[in-house]
């Protein structure tokens, strides 16, 4: 089952884009599981330590490969690999005298399981700490699944061991390992068929970035306004929202192109996109409406809570930029309204309108001498 499963996640690997990782580590995985049961197939035939040692030793590599590879589709940091070593060392090493100076199924047993009972207790930690998707809850709920079965298998070593029964082989047919071969062999399956879920997600979820995000900014583009704002507009509980929207409108910015370049008005164009993301709230939407103009759209806030960002971000401008980018300034108009679901039908609609409104400010503001903030107090 794990060769097939192998196979088949390398197929996946070079039919999905390079960018999304992970997915060689869990075929490298299950390759190393296949390659430990032939080897442990080959006990009484092959010598010990090739049947035993050896093969258990593959086995915990490929633990560690699955671990690896839901870490990378995760986007967190690469697995240590000189602890891993030294665990391996020290595996080898127990597996090795539990073989040949003092011979025990059991405590190899007890041993091996063990690490794999850590492995899956890993799994569910990474996973579950980074779920978002309905893929996630589903590979946490197998990794609960390998939990079981491999605490099974500790639990039924250990009594045996405890109650001085004699050894049982790899093969002996009994309850405990009846349900732990037969739980592995349905894991191996299920844990691929979870993995490559989280990976195609992840894929989709990359899509819908792509065509929501600004690549020069990060920030959101105009689309989204209309496909993403609603979503966070609506709320089950009311029947309004105040929305705020605040325009800000980059000085002089075609002077900036001229004088440095393109290049360096790109990189003025991404310094605001950071700055105002780090002065907004989370809930906050930045959106960058094309050229040197960007809205910040402000869900469930007054007009006072937009002016106290609008003057926090207009005092963060005037401040000297430490010559990361030249010296620049933006004109910023802020307009508050009060949206009832009735605007939320026709959400596209509501969103021209609200930024009209504040576009009279941002309008206001250039004609007043910029580098300013105007309020608009009622609808034009």
């Amino acid at each position: 089952m794990s060769g097939v499963v192998g196979a088949v996640l390398m197929v996946a690997y070079y039919s999905f884009p390079k960018r999304i990782q992970g997915i060689q580590y869990t075929a490298w995985g299950n390759w190393c599981m296949f390659i430990a049961g032939l080897g442990f197939g080959l006990r009484g035939i092959a010598p010990d330590w090739l049947s035993i040692v050896v093969a258990n030793g593959i086995f915990t590599i490929g633990y560690w490969f699955m671990l690896a590879a839901v870490r990378s589709v995760k986007g967190l940091a690469p697995l240590p690999q000189k602890p891993a070593l030294v665990g391996l060392l020290i595996f080898s090493l127990l597996i090795t005298y539990w073989t040949y100076a003092e011979p025990s199924f059991d405590k190899r047993t007890i041993l091996a399981a063990g690490v794999g009972l850590l492995h899956f207790i890993a799994q569910t930690i990474t996973s579950w700490r980074t779920h978002q998707r309905m893929t996630d809850y589903f590979f946490t709920g197998l990794m609960v699944l390998g939990i079981a079965v491999a605490g099974t298998r500790v639990a039924g070593s250990a009594w045996q061991l405890l109650h001085n029964g004699a050894d049982a082989g790899f093969f002996t047919p009994n309850t405990v390992q009846l349900i732990y071969l037969s739980g592995f062999i349905l894991l191996s399956f299920l844990h691929a068929l979870g993995f490559l879920l989280m990976v195609t997600q992840k894929q989709q979820n990359e899509l819908v970035c792509q065509t929501h995000i600004d690549p020069l900014t990060g920030a959101y583009n105009r689309r989204a306004l209309t496909e993403v704002l609603p979503q966070q507009l609506r709320k089950p509980d009311s029947t309004s929202v105040e929305v705020a929207v605040i325009i800000c409108d980059l000085d002089h910015f075609k002077s900036i192109n001229d004088a440095y370049g393109h290049e360096v008005g790109d990189q003025v164009l991404a310094h605001f996109a950071q700055l105002a993301s780090e002065l907004k709230r989370k809930n906050d939407m930045l959106v960058r409406m094309g050229g040197e103009e960007f809205a910040l759209v402000l869900p469930e806030s007054t007009r006072t809570q937009a002016m106290a960002l609008a003057g926090r971000l207009h005092a963060a401008l005037n401040q000297r930029q430490a010559d990361l980018v030249p010296h620049y300034t933006a004109s910023m108009g802020v307009y508050a309204d009060t949206l009832n679901n009735n605007d939320l039908v026709n959400a596209a609609s509501s969103i021209r309108e609200l930024l009209r409104h504040t576009d009279t400010g941002t309008y206001l503001a250039k004609q007043r001498g910029r580098n300013r903030i105007e309020i608009v107090q009622f609808a034009a």
